[in-house]
């Protein structure tokens, strides 16, 4: 099973294409379909994210849930 450090590309590529898009947190979750909470905990630990949660969050985001769970450079090409 992977630890949370296992899923630092996760983190840090929502970061960086939030922070590209403009979008705030409340619009990931609504995207995410989330409730406060269960948004919060999956900040904290990213692993505890569903591929369907995952799909919804990569469109959101204007991605594919590969490269949001890839590595980072991966996510800035033909961005």
């Amino acid at each position: 099973m992977k630890k949370d450090n296992d899923y630092i590309n996760l983190r840090m590529n929502i970061v960086a294409l939030q922070t590209k898009y403009s979008l705030t947190d409340e619009e990931l979750r609504l995207a995410s379909r989330l409730s406060d909470s269960a948004f919060r905990q999956r900040k904290k630990r990213p692993g505890l994210w569903r591929y369907e949660e995952l799909i919804r969050l990569a469109n959101k985001l204007h991605t594919t849930v590969d490269r949001l769970v890839g590595e980072p450079q991966n996510l800035l090409k033909g961005a």
